[in-house]
């Protein structure tokens, strides 16, 4: 799920690669159809059929897109409507990191710095985020004893002993 929520940056590495600028972020990776052929595509690879497992899927490839959207910086925002619409759709909620490396003109050691100040702001909101999802984890996989492990069964009614 994690990385799904990820995965809509990777227009960056295309845009990087393809030379198409950082006006291309936020484009149709970022959009309801990009969520839900991902989420669809990963819930086929891995057989799942449970639809709210399906939807957990397309909920965190979607969520990108719905994080972006709530941004203020003109270069933020995201096409949650693509193809349909190319508007990149900005709410003005949240200040986005004016953070926009350029492999072309900045090596990636200086890329690399520049991020280090922006990994370390989201580590602080996340990492603890994930220590409580995996304590909760581990709590309710533990085999759940009997309250009272003396106490007689109880039988259905009409079985005899």
């Amino acid at each position: 799920g994690g990385l799904l929520g990820l995965l809509p940056d990777v227009d960056l590495l295309l845009s990087w690669g393809l030379g198409l600028g950082r006006y291309y972020h936020g484009s149709y990776t970022h959009s309801l159809l990009f969520a839900v052929a991902v989420g669809a595509g990963v819930s086929l690879l891995r057989r799942e059929e449970q639809p709210r497992a399906i939807a957990g899927y397309i909920g965190a490839a979607l969520s990108h897109g719905v994080l972006d959207a709530l941004t203020k910086n003109q270069f933020g925002g995201a096409a949650l409507l693509w193809p349909f619409s190319l508007t990149q759709y900005r709410l003005g909620l949240v200040p986005n990191y004016e953070f926009y490396p350029n492999p072309d003109v900045q090596g990636w050691g200086r890329i690399l710095a520049e991020a280090a100040p922006y990994l370390v702001r989201e580590l602080r909101v996340y990492l603890p985020v994930l220590v409580l999802a995996a304590l909760i984890r581990y709590k309710y996989s533990q085999p759940q004893s009997s309250p009272h492990p003396t106490a007689p069964q109880l039988r259905p009614i009409g079985e005899r002993r």
